[in-house]
């Protein structure tokens, strides 16, 4: 027997029980430390949780990864509580996750060992975007790796995060200029480290690059391009930059550089266009002069060669005749933005820049 469960919108616990025909109880971890053992609602309860967009996403996608066997979908109504830990048990004994990525028991990591196995990188967290928001906020308000400068960047990391989920999610509710405002703020408490395998969030100098670049996905994705094109701009202010003397460094600014490219063209500005069409070619070949043997860094320089592709391209047909095919447009929007770009998101950020002075 084993389970898989993720966390609603509406506050609910889902569980999904393979193998199991008896009624468990549902074990739920509070911030505080304390219990609380959730009643399973009735099927008449469960059903709207159950058909909700996110826990049927979450069903479906994880079909293929649990054993075959009879299932049980289960629902709690956690009400106004945010869990941090939940345990399914039955008789008293726990019940396994399927798989660890689907399982619900660490739902707030407080040391480094479990931040690292279950959050801090995306391939390890939970597949569901809503249980990953809810394990963000549960670290921030936690504040446990606050303590120790050496692992401020974890808690930074947890803010841009809840960041980007909120955005994927399209919770537009959120200040994100005020979460990057805290974060800034920590970053001097962080010990600056060099040497080629020190952690991203070990690097004051891409964490700033990163707290910037959450908020310019915000707006972007939210269709509100002007509030966007202010945090590139901080991204790629040369006054504002240290020596970057790491591949990482221009990850992001690669991609700051190719949506103010983007902006200034539907302003009408070719000039300031190419410049940063310029600027993004020209970070590309500066990135690529730092030796990695990383995978995953070594890997993220066809990033940087993407967004410099890109830039070559649009500033190509800038040169021509100034008129850009909408599948290049759509190309650059994509290379720019670290979250998908759906329906008329292209659209939206030509309309949002209308009347707006862009240089």
């Amino acid at each position: 027997m084993s389970y898989i469960g993720c966390l609603s919108e509406s506050g609910h616990i889902v569980i999904r029980l393979i193998g199991v025909a008896a009624r468990p109880m549902i074990e739920i971890g509070l911030c505080d430390g304390t219990q609380l053992f959730g009643q399973v609602l009735c099927a008449a309860d469960a059903g709207p949780v159950l058909s909700a967009a996110g826990p049927r996403r979450f069903l479906a996608g994880a079909a293929d990864r649990i054993p075959p066997g009879p299932v049980r979908d289960l629902v709690v109504d956690c009400g106004a509580v945010r869990p941090v830990a939940v345990r399914v048990l039955i008789d008293g004994e726990p019940v396994p996750a399927a798989d660890p990525l689907l399982g619900l028991e660490m739902l707030c990591p407080t040391d480094l060992v479990a931040v690292r196995a279950g959050f801090t990188f995306a391939d390890k967290r939970h597949p569901d975007p809503w249980t990953v928001l809810c394990t963000a906020q549960n670290i921030l308000q936690s504040r446990c790796f606050l303590a120790r400068p050496g692992l401020i960047g974890y808690h930074v990391n947890a803010a841009l995060v809840a960041v980007y989920k909120h955005a994927e999610l399209a919770q537009f509710t959120i200040e994100p200029e005020d979460i990057a405002n805290e974060c800034l703020a920590l970053l001097p408490q962080i010990p600056v480290r060099h040497g080629p395998n020190t952690s991203v969030r070990e690097d004051p100098v891409l964490l700033r690059f990163s707290v910037l670049a959450a908020v310019m996905n915000y707006h972007a994705a939210a269709g509100q391009p002007l509030q966007a094109t202010a945090a590139a701009r901080k991204m790629l202010d040369p006054a504002h930059q240290p020596e970057l003397i790491r591949q990482m460094h221009y990850f992001n600014l690669c991609k700051a550089g190719l949506y103010m490219a983007l902006t200034q063209y539907f302003q009408g500005n070719s000039g300031a266009a190419v410049a940063s069409c310029n600027a993004v070619i020209d970070y590309f070949y500066r990135s690529a002069q730092y030796r990695t043997e990383n995978v995953s860094w070594f890997s993220e320089l066809k990033i940087h060669h993407d967004c410099a592709l890109a830039a070559l391209k649009l500033r190509a047909r800038l040169g021509k005749d100034g008129a850009v095919p909408p599948a290049l447009l759509r190309d650059v929007l994509r290379l720019a933005l670290r979250l998908p770009v759906t329906g008329d998101l292209l659209e939206r950020t030509r309309a949002g820049l209308d009347g707006a002075d862009q240089r």
